[in-house]
C-alpha cells in the first residue's frame, strides 16, 4: 500500500496548499518587520554579517519556529484538524498522528538534505519537510512542502559524527513521500527537491 492510498492526508494536503501563499504573505509583511524592530536593522542585513559557511545554519535558526507557527496557525483557522504539540521526536499532531516538522534554508538547489540534531529521542516515523525559497531581502518566494513516512521508505536520519544528523532521499523511498508543493527531480538515483513559486504579495 502506498502513502495515503486512504486518503488520510488529503486535509493536511489541502490545507498546506491553500495556506501556503497565506504564511508566504505574513512572513513577508509581518514577521520580516517585527525582526526589523527586534534587531534594529532588516533581517537580511543580520545574515549578511554572518560568515557565508554558517549562513545557511543561522537563517534555518531564524526562521524554523516562527515559519511553523504560521503555517499550523494558519491550516488550524482554515479547519485542518491540527495542532502544535512540541515534544521529543514530534512537533505536531494531525488526527491523532505525529508529525515531525523539518525546515531547510539552504538556497543551493543542489543541496538535498534535511538536517537534525543528535541530541533528542528518536524522532517519529512521519515528517511535514519543508524547504523555503528566500530572495535578497529575505522574503519568501518560493516553497517545498512533503509529506514523509519514513517506515515506507528505506531512509533514516544519519548521523554526521558530531551533534547533527541529516536526511536524504533516493528513487527508492518515493513510496513513502507525497509531495505537496515543489516537486522531486533524479538525475540519476539521488532525489532532490525543487521549489515551488508562491506569491506572498
Amino acid at each position: 500500500m502506498t502513502m495515503n492510498s486512504d486518503g488520510f492526508y488529503n486535509d493536511l494536503i489541502d490545507g498546506i496548499k491553500k495556506v501556503a501563499p497565506i504564511v508566504a504573505k505574513n512572513w513577508n509583511e509581518k514577521k520580516l518587520e517585527a525582526a526589523k524592530e527586534w534587531y534594529g536593522k532588516p533581517l537580511h542585513e543580520v545574515l549578511n554579517e554572518v560568515e557565508p559557511s554558517q549562513r545557511s545554519a543561522e537563517r534555518s535558526k531564524q526562521v524554523n519556529i516562527p515559519l511553523n507557527t504560521l503555517f499550523v496557525d494558519a491550516l488550524i483557522e482554515n479547519g485542518v484538524d491540527i495542532y502544535e504539540e512540541m515534544a521529543d521526536g514530534y512537533d505536531h499532531v494531525y488526527k491523532g498522528c505525529q508529525l515531525e516538522d523539518k525546515n531547510a534554508c539552504s538556497q543551493d538547489p543542489k543541496n538535498r538534505q534535511w538536517v537534525g540534531n543528535n541530541n533528542g529521542g528518536k524522532k517519529v516515523d512521519v515528517h511535514l519537510l519543508k524547504r523555503f525559497q528566500f530572495d535578497d531581502m529575505m522574503r519568501i518566494i518560493g516553497m517545498h512542502v512533503s509529506i514523509v513516512d519514513l517506515s515506507k521508505t528505506q531512509a533514516e536520519w544519519k548521523s554526521t559524527g558530531g551533534a547533527r544528523s541529516i536526511l536524504q532521499f533516493t528513487i527508492d523511498d518515493l513510496d513513502g513521500i507525497i509531495p505537496v508543493l515543489g516537486e522531486w527531480y533524479s538525475p540519476r538515483k539521488s532525489l532532490f527537491p525543487t521549489w515551488e513559486s508562491v506569491n506572498g504579495d
